[in-house]
């Protein structure tokens, strides 16, 4: 069986700033991490916080969102008064 080979001091040496340097490297990996968790939490807060004022808001060219009625259909009748009631009934000014 073949044991370790042996390390040199200078060796010894480039291993031991290798593992500092993964070591730093992991740390700030973590650390990165973490600080981008936090911000996207942040991200996602504000992003809710934007939809709910959206829903109170003006939607495209300034008309606030609304519900449109649903509208009685016309009977088909062939009177300009039952045709103007009609409109009248839907808030359509003639």
């Amino acid at each position: 069986m073949i044991g370790p080979i042996p390390e040199d001091e200078e060796q010894r040496s480039i291993n031991d700033k290798l593992r500092e340097a993964i070591e730093s490297a992991e740390s700030l990996y973590i650390s990165l991490a973490a600080k981008t968790s936090e911000r996207l939490e942040v991200v996602e807060e504000a992003i809710d916080i934007l939809k709910k004022d959206m829903e109170n808001t003006f939607v495209g060219t300034g008309i606030f969102k609304s519900k449109v009625p649903k509208l009685k259909p016309f009977d088909g009748v062939r009177s300009s008064k039952e045709l103007e009631k009609f409109f009248m009934g839907h808030g359509i000014v003639l």
